[in-house]
């Protein structure tokens, strides 16, 4: 039916701003507060109210709301428990007074004598996440990131901290406790963490990725010789060599008409890293010879320039007899899909296969591409082929290249073609 608390706090680092009745306890008649914050001391008394109803269960009975005076809270401390002022101590009441009630002393628990640091410490000079980053130029693998940063911690009651660093390359199978002497990471996710613990233990713990792709940034223009009528489509072959084995992917290149000598710019295409890239090629596949050069280094990335020499129609690297035949093939079809602009023997890219795009390969006939790769253009320009031949191989549909009947495709029926002005349809 009551509730008499004689309690002392911490009067350095706490002042008691309210003591209040939990809602709902049946005990929520003030009867007595007495609050000193100077001496860190409380009297308080709580009776059952006028229509409320005593209970025997447990439960919560009063709130005390206090302020840190202070901060940080430092040391060790009691900050709280339960004292005695003369005959006022902390007890229960069973009954109301005058009705023979008795007093019941609860279980008191002090607060222990603990540890009152409880923030973690602040650590500076974390320098943030590196997103993605290319291989350097000039490495096989890597990229110089940033010479080690200058990390540190403070703690508000510790003062300056060692701050540990662990280095977790990736694959997570080398670890390591400082930051790469030379500033290089390695391909792949390396996770970096940092960690200060204060004296009471209080844990800050910072993680940061560094991440470098496996590849380097080619940067290439493009320069389609001749004029070319509509926009087209070329698939080109990017190849190079040095450092390495060679490597070779195809990527999209658009060149865009009416335009003598189109430009395409393919800017960051990802090519296969290498310590050393010294020569870079570029081919349009079915299209053009191949052009190499020695690419320039700029901001980190691969600077290369190629003009493409059209007429290779059957992607071997040298316009000859065989480019000759699938252009006739090709003129004497009507298959729309010859008319494509991106199709093989279309070179200026119109609607259709015609004589224009014989001047492709009248103008470059009997020439060889410049690759990367020493003999990678076989054994070169062929500059006449039996039709029995051509069968044997299984291109029997070029057989129609030969105009003039005498069983070969040679510079007979070129002469030809040249001189009627036009090519004799497909026989059936």
């Amino acid at each position: 039916t009551g509730l008499q608390l004689a309690m002392y706090f911490d009067a350095e680092w706490l002042a008691l701003e309210d003591v209040v009745p939990v809602a709902g306890s049946p005990l929520d008649l003030e009867i007595a507060q007495i609050i000193d914050n100077d001496a860190g001391t409380l009297r308080y008394a709580v009776g059952l109210g006028f229509t409320a109803v005593a209970s025997g269960d447990a439960g919560d009975l009063v709130d005390l709301v206090f302020s840190v005076r202070q901060g940080p809270l430092c040391g060790r401390a009691s900050l709280l428990g339960f004292t005695a002022f003369g005959a006022f101590d902390t007890r229960l009441a069973s009954r109301m007074p005058g009705d023979g009630g008795s007093a019941l002393a609860p279980v008191a628990v002090d607060l222990d004598n603990r540890d009152l640091d409880v923030v973690a410490p602040e650590i500076s000079g974390i320098p943030a996440s590196v997103p993605e980053r290319p291989v350097d130029i000039g490495r096989a693998a890597g990229a110089f990131i940033a010479s080690a940063p200058s990390v540190g911690a403070f703690d508000a009651c510790g003062g300056e901290l060692e701050v540990a660093l662990e280095v977790i390359y990736p694959g997570a199978s080398t670890t390591a406790a400082t930051w790469p002497s030379d500033g290089v990471f390695p391909t792949g996710e390396t996770r970096l963490v940092w960690t200060a613990i204060d004296a009471s233990g209080n844990e800050t713990r910072i993680e940061r990725t560094v991440t470098v792709g496996d590849y380097q940034l080619l940067d290439a223009t493009l320069v389609l010789e001749g004029f070319v009528v509509g926009s087209t489509t070329r698939q080109l072959t990017l190849s190079g060599s040095g450092g390495g084995e060679p490597w070779s992917i195809t990527v999209p290149a658009v060149f865009s008409g009416p335009a003598l000598n189109p430009v395409a710019y393919l800017a960051g295409i990802r090519v296969p890293p290498r310590a050393l890239q010294d020569c870079l090629s570029a081919k349009s596949v079915e299209h053009s010879l191949a052009t190499s050069a020695t690419p320039d280094v700029s901001e980190n990335r691969l600077l290369s320039t190629h003009s493409l020499r059209q007429g290779d129609c059957n992607d071997d690297n040298a316009v000859d007899i065989y480019d000759f035949s699938i252009f006739v093939a090709f003129r004497s079809t009507g298959d729309d899909a010859y008319r494509h602009p991106d199709s093989c023997g279309n070179f200026n890219a119109d609607t259709a296969v015609n004589n224009a795009d014989f001047c492709f390969i009248g103008n470059a006939f009997f020439a060889s591409g410049d690759g990367c790769t020493a003999g990678a253009a076989g054994a070169g320009p062929v500059a006449r082929v039996s039709v029995k031949e051509l069968r044997r191989r299984g291109l029997g549909e070029l057989a129609v290249a030969d105009v003039n009947g005498d069983g070969w495709v040679d510079l007979r029926d070129i002469q030809t073609i040249m001189g009627q002005g036009a090519v004799i349809p497909r026989a059936e």
